[in-house]
C-alpha cells in the first residue's frame, strides 16, 4: 500500500528570497507493514525537517515533516518533491 501525503500539493504562495517559508506535510502509512522513507534529489531551495525528511513509519502511524522553501531565483516556480521507500516505491 502506498503512503498518503496530506496535503498532496504544497503551495508556498509569494515568498521573499532571503526568507524560508514552511508548511507541514503529514505522511500516513495505511498498510499493515512499516515503511522507511526519504526524500531524494530535493530541488534547490527545498529543505525538509526533522531528520532531513527521513522517517520510519509504523502501520497506521502519521508523521509530520516541515517542508521549507527559500526561493533560489525570483519569480513563480514549480517543482516536484519525490519520496522513496526502502521497498523502492516513489
Amino acid at each position: 500500500t502506498d503512503l498518503l501525503f496530506s496535503p498532496p500539493k504544497l503551495d508556498f504562495g509569494a515568498c521573499v528570497m532571503a526568507e524560508d517559508t514552511g508548511q507541514v506535510l503529514r505522511i500516513t502509512n495505511p498498510s499493515a507493514l512499516p515503511h522507511t522513507l526519504g526524500f531524494v534529489s530535493l530541488p534547490q531551495g527545498i529543505r525538509i525537517t526533522p531528520n532531513d525528511g527521513f522517517a520510519y513509519i509504523l502501520p497506521g502511524e502519521t508523521v509530520e515533516r516541515i517542508v521549507s522553501f527559500q526561493p533560489p531565483i525570483p519569480g513563480p516556480q514549480s517543482m516536484t518533491i519525490t519520496a522513496k521507500t526502502l521497498a523502492g516505491r516513489t
